[in-house]
């Protein structure tokens, strides 16, 4: 999710009186500041009440709709979120900030057809700006990963690592889906360079494990997941952790997790 700042300037009407005091009051806060402010302090409450007072007096104010919408989805009201969003895209049909927020309530609410096309919307406009960034090529590939569209994901995770190839987030999911394709060395491959961009972590030694099981190198995958558990117990004694998105697990697909339990079985004392 993007966050945002605004700082309005103040138009401060100063009486003789005032102007000569050696120390001026402080002038009164500006709604739209302050309501950021609480936003920001996880005030989410604060900030709708006083983006609302802000769109009482300007309700196509695309600040404070944006912002509105932001807490509105932290605060977990999905469907006033998107009706912020929407109401942004009807005035500035080019908010990348408004596709891009209503998408990841979409994706929230598992509406994932409508989060791919919001994503989509943000790209190709970015792409008639040349502004291409990595964010929303994430975002849909999560999308079409949940949807099943495995090789439009392995495409989007392609332009991830492209656009940022110090992330090592998007080697992992990328490994994932082409280990899930039975492409055993180019997920390796994947997990590899992300062991080689963080060297504490435990999923890309797992997965550097179960590449190199599939491909006959069962020495080699033992002395992999040996390390990945040292580094994370739960890969060796909890494999329902493992595929599961709570608590920071990788959440693994199922072929990922049927050839890790095969590792394990195999492993040498």
């Amino acid at each position: 999710m993007r966050y945002w700042s605004w700082f309005l300037a103040l138009a401060v009407v100063v009486s003789p009186t005032v102007a000569a005091q050696t120390t001026p009051p402080t002038p009164p806060p500006n709604d739209l500041k302050v309501a950021n402010q609480a936003y920001r302090a996880g005030d989410y409450p604060r900030a709708i009440s006083l983006a609302d007072k802000v769109l009482q007096s300007d309700s196509q104010n695309i600040k404070a709709l944006l912002l509105r919408a932001a807490a509105r989805y932290k605060a977990k009201n999905f469907d006033g979120s998107v009706a912020d969003y929407t109401t942004v895209i009807s005035i500035d049909k080019e908010s990348t900030k408004a596709y891009g927020g209503r998408g990841v309530v979409y994706a929230e609410k598992g509406e994932l057809a409508r989060a791919e096309a919001d994503f989509t919307k943000v790209i190709d406009i970015d792409k008639e700006k040349n502004e291409v960034t990595p964010g929303a090529f994430f975002q849909r590939a999560v999308a079409r990963q949940r949807l099943g569209k495995v090789d439009e994901a392995i495409g989007d995770w392609s332009a991830v690592v492209i656009l940022n190839p110090t992330d090592p987030s998007a080697y992992l999911d990328r490994a994932l889906l082409l280990f899930f394709r039975n492409k055993y060395s180019l997920a390796l491959a994947d997990w590899q360079k992300a062991s080689e961009l963080n060297s504490k972590s435990a999923e890309a030694l797992a997965g550097q494990a179960i590449a190199l099981y599939r491909i006959g190198q069962k020495d080699e995958a033992d002395v992999s997941v040996k390390a990945a558990v040292i580094l994370e117990p739960r890969y060796g004694s909890d494999i329902a952790w493992v595929g599961s998105f709570t608590n920071q697990a990788p959440g693994w697909n199922r072929a990922a997790v049927e050839a890790l339990k095969e590792v394990l079985a195999a492993r040498q004392p």
